[in-house]
C-alpha cells in the first residue's frame, strides 16, 4: 500500500490536539496556525496555544499536505488522509471533523501557503537569486576560443543566502547554443511545476 503522507509519529502527535481541545479551539488554532505560514499580520505564536513543538510540527505538515497541488488534484484526498490518521489510534470523529474544517481553512489560501514554504526554504537553506543582469558581446579573437566574431551573452546573476544583506556574484559566459539549452531547461523545469 502506498503512504502518500509523512511518517506515522508525525500524525501520532497530533493526538494531544484531538484530545484536550474543543472543535472551536482546534478551529482556532488551525486557523492561527494557517495565518502564521501565510505571512499574514498576527501576533507571533498567538496560533500555538500552548501546544507543543511536536504538535507544531504535525499540524503544519497536515496544512502543507493540504495546500500541496497533489491534494488539490485528488492524488492525496480527504479520505486517504483520515484513513492514516486513524491508522494512527486517533478517533475516527474527531478525524473527520478535523480534516474537514482545516480543509476549509486551507484550500483558500494553498497558494499563499506554497509560497511562503518556498520563500522559507529558500531563505533559511540556500542561496536565492535577487537579481540579474546581461550584456551581449562580439568576441574578436581570444586565446580559448578558436572561431572569430563569436557572440556570446554574459549573465551577471546576484543571489543572497537566507536574508543575509551581503550578496554575491556569479558570471556566466554562454554561447548561443549553450543559452537555448539553459532557457530549454527552464521551460522544463517550468512545465514540471505546473504539472
Amino acid at each position: 500500500r502506498r503512504r502518500p503522507m509523512g511518517s506515522s509519529a508525525a500524525w501520532a502527535a497530533l493526538a494531544p490536539l484531538l484530545q484536550s481541545s474543543t472543535a472551536d479551539e482546534q478551529r482556532r488554532f488551525f486557523r492561527g496556525l494557517v495565518q502564521e505560514m501565510c505571512g499574514m499580520d498576527i501576533t507571533v505564536g498567538a496560533s500555538r496555544m500552548g501546544h507543543s513543538e511536536a504538535v507544531i510540527r504535525s499540524a503544519k505538515a497536515l496544512v502543507t499536505l493540504m495546500a500541496s497541488a497533489a491534494y488539490r488534484r485528488g492524488s492525496i484526498g480527504a479520505h486517504e488522509l483520515q484513513a492514516e490518521l486513524q491508522a494512527e489510534g486517533l478517533d475516527a470523529n474527531a478525524v473527520a471533523l478535523m480534516v474537514n474544517f482545516v480543509e476549509s481553512l486551507v484550500l483558500p489560501y494553498a497558494e499563499q501557503i506554497r509560497r511562503a514554504q518556498d520563500r522559507a526554504t529558500c531563505s533559511s537553506q540556500t542561496r536565492h537569486l535577487v537579481d540579474f543582469d546581461w550584456q551581449l558581446q562580439q568576441i574578436l579573437s581570444s586565446s580559448t576560443s578558436s572561431k572569430l566574431q563569436e557572440q556570446v551573452v554574459t549573465l551577471a546573476l546576484v543571489t543572497e543566502q537566507g536574508g543575509q544583506p551581503k550578496t554575491s556574484r556569479l558570471f556566466l559566459e554562454l554561447t548561443p547554443s549553450d543559452l537555448d539549452a539553459i532557457l530549454a531547461t527552464c521551460d522544463d523545469i517550468c512545465n514540471a511545476l505546473e504539472s
